[in-house]
């Protein structure tokens, strides 16, 4: 069981890959991102000799935890990032990695 009175680390980082538009005057950036975000869960540890040398796994995102992440876009609603198609990669040490991401659309 995990003691809830310790907080999880997530190590969040973005790549920007290319800046499609700036507009100034609506203070609009349209850009084509990634973002990786990566955390250990003590409940996804195993032996990797246990299971035929097997070190890392790729399971749907909704079968694990994963924290709430949002994007706040001032031109779009506010929105949950993850389509619910996306999968994690998980470690035999318990190291999670979900890079979810989000279409963002600008209006002029």
């Amino acid at each position: 069981m995990m003691d809830q009175s310790v907080p999880t680390i997530v190590h969040v980082s973005l790549q920007i890959y290319v800046i499609y538009d700036v507009d100034e005057v609506m203070q609009t950036l349209k850009v084509s991102a990634s973002l990786r975000l990566s955390w250990l869960d003590e409940h996804l540890v195993w032996n990797p000799d246990d299971f035929d040398g097997i070190q890392t796994g790729v399971y749907p995102q909704n079968s694990v935890w994963k924290p709430d992440v949002s994007l706040k876009n001032s031109v779009d609603d506010f929105k949950t990032l993850g389509d619910p198609s996306l999968n994690v990669i998980v470690t035999f040490k318990g190291l999670v990695t979900w890079e979810p991401y989000q279409v963002c659309r600008k209006y002029k």
